[in-house]
């Protein structure tokens, strides 16, 4: 004898098998609109995958936003479920898209897209919303002036991660901002901005910090990044540094001094396989805190990856680890070294599969070198 399911057994499952099926579906959108019609039980819990998401980008922006502000703000069914927002940012929608933050009590993740026209147009309204006295957990910048980002930090009471790529520099007067930021990742093709950007965090909350001029094909000026480094990085536990194509537009001995970090812990420089910004990366080294621990010393390679592994070994022995060592021996603490490859196309090379260029590599070490380095 069969079994017939009526529609009401179905509409009427326990909450948490409802949860489970919905579930399964959250990244089919069409399947959650289906559940959100069968009843409010199903509907509420299509909401939360149906609004957990949105990017704010059709034109004309500025009435777009101004009608996705009153949604969230007229319906709280709505704006209860958003955790994350993706929106275009124009001078003119600035302020529009600051009050968001305050109709939307569960966001997580705010991403901010400057489309480049801030330059053109000076003469906008800076977002002024009250701070929601709440945390976010991420927020990214593209292309936006630091002073405006700024603004953003200054909704939230504390920010876990804030990323920045390709910051602008102040536009309308920036004094600082200290705002409470644990982990800070500054991607930038200039580095005309990176003294205001060490302005915008606390540095006594400040845990991580990574600046990457990997993209910048000029040279970079070392005391802009010491100015970074000096208002940011001071009790940073751990910081990453890719270094510039074009290395530094100053002399050796001008370097930025890592000293500045007095609390770091461990390192990781990443260096293109050049005479000149090897000899730079050495002396970024050389500055490291005595009580650093860790160190991660990346080489970028500028051609593709050596298919021959004693073509490989003859590049890695080719550098000398001998004055990599005396770079590093007023570390008294250190322990573990890592010594890593990178090549054109981003990929990490796995000394592993390559015992005989590994082997070689360790032997041109000085023997208490070799003892704490690993080749990751």
């Amino acid at each position: 004898m069969s079994t017939l399911i009526t529609a009401s057994a179905i509409v009427n499952l326990p909450p948490e098998l409802i949860d489970l099926i919905v579930d399964q579906l959250q990244r089919d959108v069409r399947a959650l609109r289906s559940c959100s019609l069968v009843c409010k039980a199903w509907l509420a819990r299509a909401s939360v995958h149906l609004f957990a998401s949105f990017r704010v980008s059709c034109l004309p922006l500025c009435l777009f936003v101004l009608d996705f502000r009153g949604l969230v703000a007229s319906s709280t069914r709505v704006s209860w479920h958003v955790c994350h927002i993706e929106v275009d940012v124009m001078p003119q929608s600035a302020a529009d898209v600051a009050t968001l933050a305050g109709h939307l009590p569960r966001l997580e993740t705010l991403i901010l897209l400057g489309i480049g026209l801030f330059r053109q147009n000076g003469s906008f309204e800076w977002p002024a919303a009250p701070c929601t006295g709440r945390a976010l957990r991420r927020l990214r910048a593209v292309w936006l002036p630091v002073d405006l980002v700024s603004s953003f930090l200054g909704l939230f009471a504390a920010v876990d991660t804030l990323e920045l790529r390709g910051p602008a520099p102040v536009m309308q007067g920036f004094s600082g901002g200290a705002h409470v930021v644990r982990h800070l990742r500054v991607d930038a093709d200039a580095d005309e901005a990176l003294p205001d950007v060490g302005g915008l965090v606390d540095p006594r909350t400040l845990e991580n910090l990574v600046v990457d001029l990997g993209r910048m094909h000029g040279a970079a000026a070392p005391e802009r990044v010491h100015a970074l480094l000096q208002r940011a990085g001071q009790y940073v536990s751990h910081l990453e540094y890719m270094h510039a194509l074009g290395g530094w537009t100053s002399p050796v001995d001008v370097i930025p001094a890592l000293v500045t970090c007095s609390a770091l812990e461990s390192f990781t420089l990443t260096t293109p396989v050049d005479a000149r910004t090897w000899r730079e990366s050495l002396a970024m080294l050389a500055s490291a805190p005595p009580q650093t621990r860790h160190i991660r010393f990346v080489t970028r390679l500028d051609g593709p990856l050596p298919g021959d592994g004693a073509v490989l070994r003859d590049v890695m022995r080719a550098l000398d680890w001998a004055v990599v060592a005396r770079s590093l021996a007023h570390c008294r603490e250190l322990a573990v070294v890592e010594v890593g490859l990178l090549h054109s196309a981003g990929g990490r090379v796995d000394f592993r599969a390559r015992p005989q260029a590994r082997d070689a590599v360790l032997e041109s070490m000085p023997t208490w070198f070799r003892d704490v380095v690993t080749l990751a």
